[in-house]
């Protein structure tokens, strides 16, 4: 049976869904984008990896090529070839060592050098995180581009609030968060309205994947997959959702979310050969409607 884990691939699928889901709002393409990683742990490195794989995807580099704009940061600072090799660093930072200064020994350093576009947090290790997203990296952050993304990640403690994001970048920043949080009110750019973060969680990726493994019958999980799956959310996000601060679509419509991801993640198994509920439905999306459970208890007097 096919397997994956949700803690590592379902997050990296939920934090590219939110990345593509604000490409309208920021302009340009993945390709663009700088992302910088900030945490201790394998998760930042499973992320990056994936965001990785749908840059080489979409414009047909290799992934040796696309790792070149991802950048680790840990409690040490900036990962670069200064800082050692495979006798020094752990296997999973190795990908991302790449050649860079090595006075970077704080985010915020990273962040003037590097100007990265995307800042996310995501530490494992449990505890404060190695460095907060304070006024200085969040102003930073938004004065490398008019519309930053910063994802404060890191579940123990998250590396700032939401509130501080939208208030330091002057309203400017995306915003999602490894917590659900309210609106936050008169931070908007311009007007004051009320923006209100996303909630990165893996509940968008996971029950969808499971679903399109089983209407296809599907012997393997692919990045591209995983990939097709972030895609599919970030296509739900509305002009509506954006506007409002969003960057994925509403848990509410989660299970019109979930049938669009199994679609979209049983269509690779069929396009890659190896799906075995054959012949292929009409309709995939028709086909993970009907699989869903609904929860509908007949009434006894």
């Amino acid at each position: 049976f096919p397997c994956f884990s949700d803690e590592l691939q379902g997050l990296g699928a939920a934090v590219l869904a939110a990345i593509l889901g604000s490409l309208p709002k920021t302009g340009g393409s993945l390709a663009d984008h700088t992302v910088l990683m900030s945490g201790e742990g394998a998760a930042a490195a499973c992320v990056a990896e994936l965001l990785a794989a749908a840059v080489a995807h979409q414009t047909g580099t290799t992934v040796l090529e696309a790792r070149q704009n991802i950048w680790l940061v840990d409690s040490k600072g900036l990962v670069t070839r200064s800082r050692g090799d495979s006798s020094t660093l752990e296997d999973y930072k190795l990908p991302y060592c790449h050649s860079g200064p090595a006075d970077c020994v704080d985010l915020l350093s990273a962040v003037q050098t590097l100007r990265p576009t995307v800042l996310i947090g995501c530490d494992q290790l449990g505890g404060p995180p190695p460095f907060a997203f304070d006024q200085q990296v969040v102003g930073t952050m938004a004065d490398n581009a008019q519309h930053p993304l910063i994802f404060p990640l890191s579940s123990t403690q998250p590396e700032c609030s939401p509130h501080d994001a939208y208030v330091w970048s002057g309203g400017r920043a995306v915003v999602a968060t490894c917590r659900q949080a309210g609106a936050v009110e008169g931070v908007g750019e311009g007007d004051g309205q009320a923006l209100q973060p996303s909630h990165i969680s893996s509940t968008y990726i996971f029950p969808g994947v499971a679903l399109g493994t089983l209407i296809s019958r599907c012997t393997k999980l692919r990045d591209e997959q995983f990939i097709a799956a972030a895609e599919a959310v970030a296509r739900m996000v509305t002009h509506e959702d954006r506007a409002g601060g969003a960057t994925l679509p509403p848990l509410h419509k989660i299970r019109d979310v979930s049938a669009s991801v199994a679609r979209a993640v049983a269509q690779k198994a069929y396009e890659g050969g190896f799906a075995t509920d054959l012949p292929k439905p009409h309709s995939l999306y028709d086909r993970a409607r009907n699989y869903m459970y609904n929860p509908q208890y007949r009434r006894y007097r």
